[in-house]
């Protein structure tokens, strides 16, 4: 039997990194988790999990008068686990040890689970969250189990109804009373926490008034009675999933963090027009940790920004997709050796929090050159990987049904004709010299491989006939006016100057061949990273919108170049108005946030729905208003 051990108070692992509110992120280890459960498809009851906690100095964790809940998102992303009825404890609960008998509708959906944990409770009181990794293998054998929604308490009610109780008068009374008691209870637990389930249990207690006074006055409560009165509670819980609240409530909590930002935000996606395609641009995040170094200029943005992301979960069942356009964290943690599991903490936590907050929508996430830190260090030591951003951003195999190439991804969505692309700008490989120095810092230099240019080209080629492109990047291809040709060689933190492009001449080749329809033949011109390109787009399908990009932390009107139309965004807290006090952290303004536009693209138009919450002082975002509309 597969056995779980957890140690509390050493590798607790919380639902989502914020939820330790009260500890160091330095004390969490969310490195690898040896805890994980496969079994296969259709299995009922066979599973038996055993649970061991025990303290710091091994001493069993005492489990009297708690609850085990197993709770879990199946692979479809879809569908969800609730269970509290199958918890065994066939030991002394002083010895820490309990039993779970996993039940037939958490196997399934095939695959990964999109996260899986077992909550302990006392007294409604949550004491830790035991997560795990938890794989379902297909069964081509057997087939006709049905995704859903499981909640026990609900399940264990229905069963009895339709297995013995409806010829016994008597019995279903005693049922409905027992189902009274555990409805009270539940509303018990979740009330300071959502008031739409307290809602939702209200109901549930009005439809059981009706099923007594049914007793009382003689009449059999039908079996086809029963099924509408399941029925009626099933819409009622998927209405409630898919409310305000229950996102508000699964990501933690909403939270006004600038008054009055959640009514705006519920007001701005309910003019979200779903007929169209929508997307969720989140550009330049630039999450940091150093509340009080003076060097930081988004030093809030730690806090904030989480925040800011939860808050952004109402938009979730409005939008077809959400981009991340790059700089995920600032980067600027590095003053020693071990800062570089700080730096890889932030990118963890910003990936945890946004895939948390957007459940029902596909997440493409492009790499920014901040993210592995390069911009501030060259020590081998201190940068991270191309394979560890890979890792963290979860692009290493597709997720969402996506074609990808690490972070080169793309997905067409048939009912708005649509092909989404997300390019990595900064493909650039994790190679050092002799003195342990990255060869090719991302600070300075941009680079592009065959493999990626020769997907593009694949993916451009294979657009079905009448669909919409829009190609997502952290930054603009060199050529465009906000990244000329001629541009002035700066100096980066590192005090490097050797600014490289490579291979973007190629990348425009491509884009222009395919936005005018014709053939394309070029080479590139760097012999370290050898690309060559011949291809006709003269029967290509599919029209180019466009590209979105980051990066220069400033709205821009629309550039075009050979055909190919460009528009850059702001940061996601305007850099401008993130002017941090040395001493205590805090924002100059710190009612300047939320700086996100939804795309919305239809036939022929693609719109930049502007949320912002601060200054309306449009002269802050040079060439843009609130919204603005291109035809394309």
């Amino acid at each position: 039997m597969q056995t779980l051990k957890y140690v509390i108070g050493k590798d607790y692992r919380p639902l989502t990194p914020l939820e330790a509110k009260t500890s160091s992120s330095n004390q969490i280890d969310y490195g690898n988790n040896p805890n994980w459960i496969q079994g296969r498809q259709y299995e009922d009851s066979l599973r038996q999990v055993f649970i061991e906690l025990t303290y710091d100095d091994g001493t069993p964790y005492d489990l009297t008068g708690t609850n085990l809940i197993f709770e879990g998102i199946l692979p479809d992303g879809e569908h969800r686990i609730i269970d509290n009825s199958h918890t065994v404890f066939y030991d002394d609960p002083t010895s820490g040890k309990v039993r779970f008998d996993l039940p037939a509708p958490a196997f399934a959906v095939a695959g990964q689970y999109k996260q899986a944990f077992f909550r302990v409770t006392k007294g409604y009181k949550n004491l830790a969250t035991l997560e795990f990794k938890f794989e379902v293998l297909a069964d081509w054998v057997i087939s006709g189990l049905q995704p859903r929604d499981y909640i026990s308490p609900l399940e264990d009610f229905f069963n009895q109804i339709n297995d013995e109780l409806l010829s016994d008068k008597n019995k279903l009374q005693q049922v409905v009373d027992d189902f009274k008691t555990e409805v009270n209870g539940l509303y018990t637990t979740l009330k300071t926490q959502s008031d739409s389930m307290s809602s939702l249990l209200d109901s549930l207690n009005q439809r059981i008034e009706i099923i007594e006074q049914k007793i009382k006055d003689n009449d059999l409560f039908t079996y086809k009675e029963a099924e509408t009165f399941k029925t009626s509670i099933q819409n009622m819980i998927e209405a409630d999933l898919n409310s305000y609240e229950y996102h508000g409530l699964r990501n933690l909590m909403l939270k006004d963090d600038v008054p009055g930002v959640l009514e705006k935000l519920k007001d701005f996606a309910e003019k979200i027009d779903t007929s169209k395609m929508n997307i969720l641009f989140i550009p330049d995040i630039h999450y940091t940790g150093k509340i009080n170094d003076p060097d930081v200029r988004y030093a809030t943005a730690g806090p904030a920004v989480i925040q800011m992301v939860r808050n952004l979960s109402l938009l979730d069942n409005k939008i077809d997709a959400v981009f991340v356009g790059g700089d995920q964290i600032h980067g600027n943690e590095f003053f020693s050796a071990p800062d570089i599991v700080l730096n890889k903490w932030r990118n963890t936590e910003v990936a945890n929090t946004i895939f948390s907050a957007f459940p029902t929508s596909d997440v493409f996430f492009t790499e920014g050159n901040h993210d592995n830190g390069s911009v501030w260090t060259l020590d081998k030591d201190l940068v991270l990987t191309q394979d560890e951003l890979e890792e963290i951003y979860h692009v290493n195999n597709p997720t969402f049904d996506e074609h990808r190439l690490g972070f080169f991804a793309y997905k067409d969505y048939p009912q708005k004709q649509t092909r989404l692309i997300t390019i990595n700008m900064y493909e650039n490989p994790t190679s050092f010299d002799g003195n342990n120095k990255l060869i090719h810092p991302t600070s300075v230099q941009s680079i592009l491989t065959a493999s990626q240019l020769n997907s593009l080209v694949n993916a451009l080629k294979s657009v079905p006939d009448g669909y919409k492109v829009l190609i997502q990047g952290h930054s603009a291809p060199q050529g465009y006016s906000i990244n000329p040709s001629t541009k002035k060689v700066g100096k980066d933190n590192t005090g490097l100057r050797d600014e490289k492009y490579i291979n973007h001449d190629v990348l425009n080749a491509i884009l222009s061949g395919y936005a005018n329809k014709r053939a394309v033949s070029v080479t590139g011109t760097d012999s370290e990273f050898p690309v060559s390109i011949s291809t006709d787009f003269s029967n290509a399908k599919g029209t180019l919108v466009g590209l979105v990009v980051g990066h220069y932390h400033y709205d821009g009107d629309m550039d075009i170049k050979d055909g190919v139309r460009l528009w850059n965004r702001i940061c996601f807290i305007p850099e401008n108005r993130m002017v941090v006090s040395a001493t205590d952290g805090t924002l100059k303004d710190p009612s300047n946030r939320y700086a996100v536009d939804v795309i919305s693209l239809d036939a022929s138009t693609i719109t930049f729905n502007r949320f912002h919450v601060g200054s309306d002082d449009t002269t802050k975002y040079t060439g843009a208003g609130r919204t603005m509309t291109y035809e394309y």
